[in-house]
């Protein structure tokens, strides 16, 4: 996929979070970035090849914050936050006036299923991720396997990231809640 392309989904997916309104939220980069990641996995598993982070967001990296897809920070980080259809920072996230759900109407409504359908089984199962703020969002990504296991590899090549191979996300325990100790 185009990156381009992968933006708009992302774009989508902060539209969906906010509801498609420009209420006060805690929405910052660091967030988005994190939520992206558990919404491209929830649904990923080792028999399926048809996941988003299959088909869309495929460029998972280990780093010190966790997963991110590099792709979207690069974008975001090249464009200092103003997207085409949003701005984010590293505060809250913002939609641009004129963008309502047709705005995405031109993307592949397959993508955009898939999408609606990890937010909605997120919601429902795990609501509080939601609520999260994005360093107790970083901490439930520390617990994954595919980041220790990638992070560890770039710690040891004296590198701050490394490629996560997909099947290690798709074919691990997935964690969506933080373990009270």
């Amino acid at each position: 996929m185009i990156r381009e392309e992968k933006i708009k989904y992302f774009q989508y997916i902060l539209f969906k979070l906010l509801d498609g309104n420009n209420k006060e939220n805690d929405l910052s980069v660091l967030k988005a970035l994190k939520l992206l990641f558990f919404i491209s996995a929830v649904k990923a598993n080792k028999n399926d090849d048809d996941s988003l982070i299959d088909s869309v967001f495929t460029q998972f990296y280990a780093m010190p914050y966790g997963h991110v897809e590099t792709d979207i920070y690069n974008e975001i980080k090249d464009n200092e936050g103003e997207l085409e259809f949003i701005n984010i920072n590293s505060d809250e996230t913002t939609i641009h006036d004129h963008v309502n759900i047709q705005t995405f109407s031109q993307l592949n409504t397959n993508y955009l299923s898939k999408i609606d359908q990890a937010i909605d089984f997120l919601k429902e199962h795990y609501g509080s991720l939601f609520n999260l703020k994005a360093f107790q969002l970083v901490d439930l990504s520390h617990m994954w396997y595919s980041w220790r296991k990638n992070y560890n590899i770039a710690l040891q090549n004296s590198q701050k990231s490394w490629p996560i191979d997909v099947n290690d996300i798709k074919s691990e325990s997935k964690i969506f809640t933080l373990q009270s100790f």
